[in-house]
């Protein structure tokens, strides 16, 4: 809660110091010598991404201060819609994840959904009340921007030109165009439309993004409102740009960054306290709903991708965490020598391409790790191979000559990172092969990066995030040998049966009493097995 409250004024102190800069910034640019003087600050700022024809006068969005508190409420209104469209998405993406399997049903979803959305299309511009009739003499873009349709000379279809026209031109014509280009019933039927149509196609089998259409959605939606108001009380252009905003901000969930896009988009200084104000109702509302995150966030849940968020979990503040608790016990080491025959062993009984082999000396520490690819590369090739455990150590100069011919460059491993056991067998049936040595460290990883089994659960996490590390081996303290693993998978599913567990406790009026409760279950599997089987 104290962590909201802290976001919450750091946030608006951000909008407040924007809101006078832009302030100040405009007093002192009526004071600029030259023509410019003459020019309304706002309009000294008119190089946009409009279609030709859109520029001229009172072509600039504006807003006044009352503007910022339905600003807000329309942030909401976006943030709702757009944890809708989450929430829905993730339930589509479950039926698919389940029902549609195979690539027939995939081509058959395609099918279907591609005349599903070409019937509307073409339908909907059809029925009577949902479109309009406009003037092109009215219009500020070129002819060529808006289609006929079912009207007479000199006029557009307002809905078929939404529904038809390329997606960047029609959010153009949203953007830039007066409050006459398009009826409030179009431009929702046409924000609804697409909003249906993205929902059921996001995350079928086909190349497709979100960022666009989002924007058009929401510029639909959002000059609807501010048509459908009586009197001409609100600028369609800022609202057109500002639902775009809360459109795809409630469904990304992001802050600055949408708001420098949008800013840069438009080629609006003057937007940004008031698409800052957008994405940040709608970052709120959207996370409150239905208490879930961003669409690029629940995808990756989905997809069972571990991803590290930047602070970890409260769960390792609250409770004495180690890093012994969050780690798996199965690795795999290896001599820094070895025979080809002993590590065609390890590497069928170590099947595991996301983990490295440690390399450890005899007293057991920790010298090196070497990746699966790289061990099957040089014992594959036998440029790599001695006759001998006992021969003398190569110099440096000897070891490049020796070796000049096996570069990392020439290594294949996309093809031999994945190559089975079998394979392996059939290409080393040479009993005498097998008996060769190969000097694993000439080709490993020096001094891999440890933590200590009793250090701090939160520090290995920060740990592992900040160095972006595929693996982090667990030592012991005393000796320094290796004692566990720690992967992406591994840290969260852990820390994920911790709080579960803190949880049930909690609900039963007890409490741990040592840190080695928090431990797994004995009758459960352990966190290794299901990471990396």
């Amino acid at each position: 809660m104290l962590n909201a409250h802290i976001m919450c004024l750091s946030s608006l102190r951000i909008i407040i110091a924007v809101v006078i800069f832009e302030y100040l910034y405009a007093i002192i640019g009526k004071g600029t010598d030259g023509e410019i003087d003459q020019v309304p600050f706002a309009q000294r700022l008119e190089k946009f991404n409009g279609l030709e024809g859109q520029k001229g006068e009172n072509a600039i969005p504006t807003f006044a201060f009352y503007d910022y508190f339905v600003i807000a409420v329309l942030g909401v209104c976006g943030g709702l819609l757009g944890a809708c469209f989450v929430e829905a998405s993730k339930q589509l993406t479950r039926f698919r994840q389940r029902y549609i399997t195979n690539w027939f049903k995939k081509f058959i979803e395609i099918v279907i959904l591609a005349i599903f959305a070409s019937t509307l299309f073409a339908w909907l511009p059809k029925v009577p009340g949902l479109s309009t009739c406009q003037l092109l003499d009215a219009a500020r873009a070129e002819p060529q921007y808006f289609i006929q349709f079912n009207c007479g000379e000199d006029e557009y279809n307002d809905l078929a030109t939404l529904l038809r026209i390329p997606l960047p031109a029609a959010i153009n014509l949203l953007f830039w165009e007066d409050i006459a280009a398009f009826s409030a019933m179009s431009c929702f039927i046409a924000g609804l439309t697409y909003w249906i149509v993205l929902l059921v196609t996001f995350g079928a089998s086909v190349a497709m993004g979100i960022f666009v259409p989002l924007l058009y959605i929401g510029a639909a939606f959002g000059r609807a409102f501010a048509v459908a108001m009586p009197g001409r009380l609100f600028d369609v252009r800022t609202y057109a740009i500002v639902g775009a905003t809360a459109s795809l901000n409630g469904v990304v969930r992001v802050l600055m960054s949408l708001t420098v896009i949008i800013m840069e988009t438009t080629n609006l200084a003057t937007f940004v306290s008031p698409l800052m104000i957008t994405c940040l109702f709608s970052k709120w509302a959207g996370n409150a709903l239905f208490k879930r995150e961003g669409i690029y966030d629940e995808i990756l849940h989905l997809r069972g991708i571990p991803f590290m968020e930047a602070e970890p979990p409260e769960i390792t503040k609250g409770e004495v965490i180690r890093a012994a608790d969050i780690m798996s016990d199965e690795f795999q080491t290896l001599s820094p020598v070895m025979r080809i025959a002993d590590i065609l062993l390890a590497l069928q009984q170590f099947n595991l391409t996301q983990l490295d082999f440690i390399v450890t000396e005899k007293n057991g520490r920790i010298v090196g790790s070497i990746s699966r690819a790289t061990l099957i590369t040089i014992i594959w090739d036998k440029k790599a191979w001695s006759r001998s455990v006992d021969e003398e150590p190569l110099s440096e100069s000897q070891f490049q000559q020796t070796y000049s011919e096996l570069s990392y460059d020439d290594f294949d491993f996309e093809r031999l990172e994945n190559i089975t056991n079998q394979e392996l067998s059939e290409h080393f049936e040479n009993e005498e092969d097998c008996q060769q040595y190969v000097n694993i460290a000439h080709f490993m990883t020096l001094a891999p990066i440890t933590f200590t089994a009793n250090g701090s659960a939160e520090r290995a996490y920060e740990l592992f995030r900040t160095h972006g590390l595929r693996q982090l081996i667990v030592v012991d303290e005393d000796e320094g040998k290796p004692v566990g693993v720690m992967t992406r998978y591994v840290i969260l599913k852990a820390l994920e049966r911790e709080e579960e567990k803190a949880k049930s406790v909690s609900a039963q009026g007890t409490s741990h009493t040592s840190s080695n409760e928090m431990g797994f279950e004995q009758d459960e599997t352990p966190i290794g097995d299901s990471v990396i089987s």
